[in-house]
Formats: structure tokens, sequence, C-alpha cells
């Protein structure tokens, strides 16, 4: 009787119970980190995941743009879904990582950001210790901090970017070191907050990094769907297409030209240590 009810209430709605319903989209919310949206590159690798995953989604901004260190403790309480980060030990223990790097490990080759009087200070560093004699600005709970320190270099942190840019203006420390696929970019967006910075011309810092995918511990559906997707979109090529379109001006890097000085990472996983060496690219 009441399976007859229920057979007759779904007709009587013009819906076929025989016909299965559509599963809802699997939504996704991601960090406006440094007042950066949809230009920011993990967002766009995330959409080509997720396209790439072939199953219904919604791919959603948060509505304020935050710090690094507050859409970390986003991403924990489920204001955001996913984030993209600089890797470390700690980090893949708090988050869910996706092990295969966004950045194609191009996080790890490092230029500086100097004010432009302090460029012949610069060219008259050789190796390490002559870059320990001046101090770096990084972010708060960025992954690097611990690795420049257990390399002897000195260290001052701020809360997010922009602080860091007035930082540097102000010479509170003398160089801060970015990705070279970010640099140019974060100082044309923060260039008015330190209008005496430029790229420092002969240095590069280099060690083992990548950026990856986080979730939070326990988002399995999430993590399996951005895992999928990204596999897909590395293996036809188009992740690798979106990447070099992204980061044509990589030869303004001119690193042929620059002294390399190279540091390990003791705080790398091994799992990241395990990325197969084809997901990454040497500039």
């Amino acid at each position: 009787m009441l399976r007859a009810r229920f057979l007759a209430s779904m007709l009587a709605a013009g819906v076929a119970p025989w016909v299965r319903a559509e599963a809802a989209p699997l939504r996704f919310v991601y960090p406006r980190v440094n007042d950066q949206g949809e230009e920011a590159f993990g967002f766009q690798g995330l959409r080509l995941a997720l396209q790439k995953w072939g199953r219904p989604f919604e791919l959603l901004l948060a509505p304020t743009s935050t710090n690094y260190r507050r859409s970390l403790y986003q991403l924990e309480t489920g204001e955001i879904d996913v984030i993209d980060m600089g890797t470390s030990r700690a980090f893949e223990a708090r988050f869910q990582p996706v092990h295969l790097p966004v950045d194609r490990g191009l996080s790890g080759w490092r230029l500086l950001l100097v004010r432009a009087g302090m460029v012949p200070a610069f060219r008259a560093v050789h190796d390490l210790a002559g870059l320990a004699r001046l101090r770096a600005g990084q972010g708060q709970d960025w992954p690097d901090t611990q690795l420049l320190l257990a390399a002897g270099l000195g260290v001052v942190s701020g809360s997010d970017l922009p602080t860091l840019f007035r930082q540097l203006q102000a010479g509170r420390f003398d160089y801060l070191p970015l990705g070279l696929n970010e640099i140019h970019g974060l100082l044309t967006q923060w260039q008015a907050l330190a209008p005496d910075v430029v790229v420092e011309p002969d240095l590069a810092l280099v060690y083992p990094f990548a950026r990856l995918l986080f979730v939070r511990r326990g988002d399995g559906e999430r993590h399996a769907a951005i895992t999928e997707g990204l596999t897909r979109a590395f293996e036809d090529g188009s992740f690798n297409t979106l990447f070099a379109a992204r980061h044509a001006g990589l030869a303004q890097a001119r690193l042929a030209e620059r002294r390399v000085l190279q540091i390990d990472n003791p705080g790398l996983s091994e799992a990241t240590r395990a990325i197969p060496a084809r997901y990454f690219i040497r500039p």
C-alpha cells in the first residue's frame, strides 16, 4: 500500500519513479588570497582539473579577500574547500594533499625583490655565507621560512604580501624571495606600496619545492575528484598547455646569466620527493 502511494505521488508530480535523479554538483570554494581571484593560477588549474574530472561541479570564490594564515583556518573550519600552497611535512599532516605540483616545481626557483639602492650589495654575494649577511622577508606560516632558517639565513616575517612589500620598502629586511613564475606579476600588483623595489638582476635561490592543492583531512570525495581530474589534465597535455600560456614570460628571468645558490629543503616529505620527475620542469 505504501509503495503504491509513493508511486502515485511520483507520477502526480510528473516524475517517473524509475528515472534516477542527477547527482547534485560537488561544490568547491576557493580562497581569495591577497586580492587574487580567478586570475590566480591555482584557481585556473583547479578549474581545469574539475573539467577533466567530468562530473557536475560548482567552483566558487570566497566572497572576501584574506591573507595566507587566515585561509588555512578557513580550510580547517569548512569556510573554503580547497587551497593551493607550498608544501611541507607539517602541512601534509594538517591537510590532505594532492601530490601533483600545480607549479611544476617553479616555486623552488626564487628570484629576489630588493630596494634598487641595495643592488650593489647583492652583486657582491657569491655564496650562502654572503647571503646570510642580509635578511629575507617571509609570510607568516610560509613553509619556506623553516628551510631558509635551516640554511642559516635570517628571516623577518610579515602577515601578508602587502605588508611584506611595505616592510621591504621601509628597510625592515633586505630581500623578498618569490617564485620566478610569480615575481613579476606580484611586483606589478604591489609596486605602488614599494616604489623603490626591483627584481635583483644577478642571483637565483633554488631549492626542492612544490605547490600542491590541499583539502581538509577526511574530505575523500573532493580529494579523489581533484586527483582524478588533475592526473587526466597532465596526461592529455592540457595542464602543460595552460601552464605554458600563463608562464610565457619565464625568459625574462634570465637564469643562464644568474649566480645560482642552492639549498636543501629538510621539510619536504617523502611523498612529495617521490612525485615523478615528468611532472616538473627545469627552467
